[in-house]
């Protein structure tokens, strides 16, 4: 019988660390996001991304709300850009927006055969960000 060698803790680790080259959390609203991967194995903050909004100059509501509902578009698809290499997706943050992003993800192709998955977070720390990540890719 051949021997599962797998199982032992450094062929474990090693499998767990390209694993989690695979994953990707983002806590995000809609005008930031925080991106946290593994690219050398060890979960840690890999980009921030910030849309802000111009100043609206005496402009009606309808047309700040329509800028608005813009910018939160081109945010959502900027997040999504930095998604397309990985294949395990945890989405989370406050209101609304992981949804819709989920929404956006499941329109596009290169998400199809993609595990993405959300979750509802108020603000958090980069640390605790970073914690949930590590946490929801690797329970106890």
């Amino acid at each position: 019988m051949k021997q599962d060698n797998s199982t032992t803790p450094h062929n474990k680790s090693g499998k767990q660390r390209e694993k989690r080259k695979t994953q990707v959390g983002v806590w995000l609203d809609h005008h930031q996001a925080f991106v946290v991967s593994a690219p050398d194995g060890e979960f840690a903050m890999a980009e921030s991304i910030e849309t802000t909004a111009p100043e609206h100059n005496r402009t009606s509501e309808h047309t700040i709300n329509k800028a608005e509902n813009a910018l939160t578009l081109k945010h959502l698809h900027a997040v999504a850009a930095r998604l397309t290499t990985y294949d395990h997706i945890l989405l989370f943050g406050p209101g609304t927006a992981q949804e819709e992003i989920r929404n956006l993800l499941s329109d596009d192709n290169r998400f199809r055969d993609k595990k993405v998955v959300i979750d509802s977070a108020s603000q958090m720390t980069q640390n605790q960000i970073v914690a949930k990540v590590r946490d929801f890719f690797e329970p106890d």
